[in-house]
């Protein structure tokens, strides 16, 4: 996760790899965004809210974006509120596609190499 940024900024190939183009975003500065900044849908379960500190104050921390808010969100949606599972469910499915595919992204830059 800490060199799939530097690997999908400098290899414009990647961006339009069928495989990955839906994660090429570009920023309000024009610099392309870490894939896991384009995760979208929002989880707003209570665990989250809990999680909020000094540094996770923005709307983002309601997206998860990492392995210990994916962690946190598998224990919610094992014993959580019902109403909220289908949206941690998606969420869950969404980091772990995206995991899969960050190693398929380096792999194929190395491929090319």
């Amino acid at each position: 996760k800490y060199v799939l940024p530097a690997i999908w900024n400098h290899n414009q190939a990647l961006h339009s790899h069928p495989e990955f183009k839906n994660y090429y975003r570009v920023d309000s500065s024009e610099n392309v965004m870490n894939p896991y900044d384009t995760l979208k849908h929002k989880y707003h379960a209570q665990f989250m809210i809990d999680l909020k500190n000094e540094e996770a104050e923005s709307e983002e921390n309601g997206v998860i974006q990492d392995g210990t808010a994916a962690m946190f969100a598998y224990k919610e949606l094992l014993y959580g509120k019902e109403n909220a599972k289908p949206e941690i469910k998606q969420q869950l499915l969404n980091y772990c596609e995206l995991d899969t595919l960050a190693m398929m992204i380096i792999w194929e830059h190395w491929r090319r190499l």
